[in-house]
């Protein structure tokens, strides 16, 4: 299943307990999200898992205290383009809790303007969400509204990104099945400051994809793209924080075969173990046999 992480907090909002613990995949092992997933998989008479994961775009913003404001909110495809005629609506976490306070449609442009009440001075969670369609996949994103404060710096930053060429074989009944693919690992300054991994990415050319990376141990998150040894792929990996910061990566190009590892690489510590071995033997024979040859 292709699920992104927009979507799995959207599973944690609609079928748990605690609809608002921000709750993301990386948690998903719990019994109750678990059985949340296996609910819409297993079937929920309300909901479909066809179409296309969405995503909301949404730079935190200041507004005044006391006064009506006015939020924009962006919603895009995997592939980044705008989702339009959508219902999207917003809450807010207020002292009283999570209070839904407006709905509204995305334009052309996959744009949403939500009106707020007055608010006190703070900072506040918010959420965007959407229940989906035949075409898309429904969607929650949590994100941080500063109301008469200044927002937040947050140190989002990337350490190392790995790629690794994947060669797979399956059988599926009596028929051998060759996989192939790029694996990419990214270990980020500080898991705990970030809130979700994204990685966009065009495949010889073709038209932008978005794919959720999965969270790893420690500071590690990955995702498998579906390839060939000549494909080649041009990608940057998004950072999303917890204060609704983002990060942006440089572009990379490479073709899948570049990072193949060598299967000479795999049997040369073997190897030379080997003939070290057999090395210490022959030289442990020769020096017996001087010894030998001394009167």
């Amino acid at each position: 299943l292709n699920i992104g992480d927009s979507f799995l907090y959207w599973l944690n909002y609609r079928f748990t307990d605690d609809p608002w613990t921000q709750q993301t995949r990386f948690y998903i092992n719990s019994v109750k999200h678990s059985w949340g997933l296996g609910v819409v998989i297993y079937g929920d008479p309300l909901l479909v898992l066809r179409g296309l994961n969405t995503y909301f775009e949404y730079t935190p913003v200041k507004v005044d205290p006391g006064v009506s404001s006015n939020i924009t909110v962006r919603l895009v495809d995997e592939h980044g383009n705008p989702v339009t005629g959508v219902e999207t609506k917003i809450s807010v976490k207020t002292d009283a809790g999570w209070r839904e306070m407006d709905v509204a449609k995305t334009d052309a442009n996959g744009v949403a303007v939500f009106t707020l009440p007055p608010l006190k001075q703070g900072i506040y969670d918010i959420a965007f969400y959407h229940n989906g369609n035949e075409n898309y996949k429904p969607a929650l994103t949590y994100g941080i509204l500063y109301v008469g404060t200044d927002p937040e710096h947050e140190d989002l930053a990337i350490k190392e990104i790995h790629e690794k060429f994947i060669e797979m074989r399956i059988r599926e009944g009596n028929k051998a099945i060759n996989l192939y693919g790029l694996n990419i690992t990214v270990e980020v300054e500080d898991s705990s400051s970030v809130q979700a991994v994204w990685i966009k990415y065009t495949l010889n050319g073709s038209s932008p994809f978005m794919k959720s990376m999965v969270k790893n141990s420690g500071n590690t998150f990955s995702a498998y793209i579906p390839g060939r040894d000549t494909t080649k792929i041009r990608y940057e990996v998004i950072l999303l924080g917890k204060k609704g910061n983002t990060y942006v990566s440089e572009s990379r190009e490479l073709v899948f075969a570049e990072v193949r590892e060598n299967p000479l690489l795999k049997t040369l510590p073997t190897f030379i173990l080997i003939a070290a071995v057999i090395a210490g033997i022959v030289f442990a024979i020769i020096l017996q046999s001087r010894k030998n040859m001394t009167p």
